[in-house]
């Protein structure tokens, strides 16, 4: 996916025209479709970070395309443009998976900002992803160093339980025994692994804090 490239799908030849200059000034790398046939088949061949389509389109839908570029790509950015009388639809596309819609006739600032904005939530995606993979590789389940059958046991069990989603853990042993690696370990391959795991100090917590809490 190259992270500043859009996908333009509207029926109206001077719309595309006049959107590829707008953004192309703006230092995108910018492609244009007439159907949703097309933009299907562009889709697939380029993998552009956001996409703009538009709702009414012949042959193909707004929407169907939507639903088709979702399953391929969860992560794509996809602004939907859609005149008022149908904003409707605009909802039912939100729904969908669309990151936002444009009203038409739209301003020029509005399609920059709501592109930017786009560009921008797709930057923090990678980044999050990226530190999930250094987190990952780094709390590797195979890199902790049992000896005891008993120790390779329990990194069997919780690497099998970090699967889940359903489970509470509670790891217990002395200092040094490696309950915040394996704790950490179980949390970045977890399906909350995109959450935040937060550490907290309970012998630092005055008694009667705790039994308010």
């Amino acid at each position: 996916m190259k992270s500043r490239s859009i996908l333009i799908v509207d029926d109206e030849i001077l719309t595309l025209t006049n959107l590829k200059k707008t953004l192309e000034k703006d230092l995108y790398e910018v492609h244009l479709a007439d159907t949703g046939e097309k933009a299907l088949e562009l889709f697939t061949a380029l993998r552009p970070s956001i996409i703009l389509l538009d709702l009414m389109l012949p042959g193909i839908s707004g929407i169907e395309v939507l639903r088709k570029v979702k399953e391929k790509d969860a992560e794509t950015i996809v602004i939907m443009m859609t005149a008022y009388e149908i904003v409707e639809k605009a909802v039912e596309a939100m729904k969908l998976g669309a990151y936002d819609y444009l009203l038409k006739p739209f301003k020029i600032n509005e399609l920059k900002n709501i592109v930017r904005r786009g560009a921008e939530t797709l930057s923090l995606r990678i980044r999050v992803q990226e530190h999930l993979k250094t987190q990952m590789g780094r709390y590797y389940f195979g890199k902790i160093v049992a000896e005891s059958r008993k120790m390779k046991d329990v990194i069997l069990m919780a690497e099998k339980i970090a699967a889940s989603d359903k489970t509470t853990v509670l790891l217990q042993g002395e200092s040094g025994t490696g309950k915040e690696m394996l704790a950490k370990a179980i949390h970045y391959h977890s399906p909350r692994a995109e959450k935040n795991l937060v550490d907290i100090n309970c012998a630092a917590i005055p008694e009667n804090l705790m039994e308010s809490e």
